[in-house]
C-alpha cells in the first residue's frame, strides 16, 4: 500500500472538504483506497490518502485533471503544504476505518521500525480486548525513516478515557517500548474526521 501525507494551514476548512469531496465525486481513479482527513482546532489541516500501490499513486499525480484540481485547492492552504510519500504502509485492525468518530495522527522519527512492527501486531491481538475503542491503526513510513501513524478511536470522549485510566499489564508493557522507540512525535487531534471512500 502506498500512502501520501499532506500537511499545511487552513483558513476555511469547510472549502477544503468541498474539494476533497468534490475530487472524490469527480476524479477518483482505480486503486485508490480511502482518504482520512480533517483539521485541529489549532487550523492545522491533514490529509492522509492511500493507494493499492505506487504506481496507482503515480498515475494519479501526473493526470492533467489532478494538476487542475491541486490548482484550485492550493490557494485554501495559508501555508506552504507538505508532502510526504509513503511506499512503505501497514494496516491493522480495521487500518483506515470509516466508522471512527475521533481521528490521532502522529508524526515521528523511529528508532527501530522492524521493532516497531512487530510490536504492532502484538498490539492488534491485544487491543480488541483491552482498547476495544480503537477500530484501526495505520503506519506509513517516510523516506527520510519517519512515519505517520494514524489511529482510529469509536469516539473522542472513549479515547480520552482509555488514555485518562491507561492500559495495564502486558498492554503497558509494549506500548511503554512503543513510545520509547518514537522520536519527537507530533500530534495531530482530528475530532471531526472526514473519512472519504470509494463508493462500491
Amino acid at each position: 500500500m502506498f500512502t501520501q501525507v499532506i500537511e499545511g494551514r487552513v483558513d476555511d476548512a469547510a472549502a477544503l472538504r468541498r474539494q476533497l469531496e468534490g475530487w472524490v465525486a469527480d476524479l477518483a481513479p482505480p486503486g485508490w483506497l480511502g482518504t482520512t482527513a480533517g483539521v485541529t482546532a489549532d487550523d492545522d489541516a491533514v490529509i492522509i490518502v492511500r493507494f493499492a500501490s505506487t504506481t496507482d499513486a503515480h498515475a494519479t499525480s501526473i493526470r492533467p485533471e489532478q494538476d487542475a484540481w491541486w490548482r484550485d485547492t492550493q490557494p485554501l492552504f495559508a501555508s506552504p503544504v507538505t508532502f510526504r510519500d509513503c511506499a512503505d504502509t501497514e494496516v491493522y485492525l480495521a487500518g483506515g476505518s470509516d466508522d471512527a468518530g475521533f481521528v490521532q495522527v502522529i508524526r515521528a522519527g523511529v528508532a527501530d521500525p522492524h521493532r516497531q512492527n512487530e510490536l504492532a501486531r502484538e498490539l492488534e491481538a491485544l487491543l480488541p480486548r483491552h482498547r476495544p475503542e480503537i477500530v484501526g491503526l495505520t503506519i506509513a513510513r517516510h523516506e527520510d525513516g519517519g512515519m505517520t501513524q494514524v489511529v482510529y478511536f469509536a469516539d473522542e470522549e472513549q479515547a480520552r478515557r482509555g488514555e485518562r485510566d491507561g492500559p495495564m499489564g502486558e498492554l503497558a508493557e509494549i506500548l511503554a517500548e512503543w513510545r520509547d522507540l518514537l522520536d519527537h512525535p507530533h500530534y495531530l487531534d482530528l475530532p471531526d474526521p472526514w473519512l472519504l471512500s470509494p463508493v462500491s
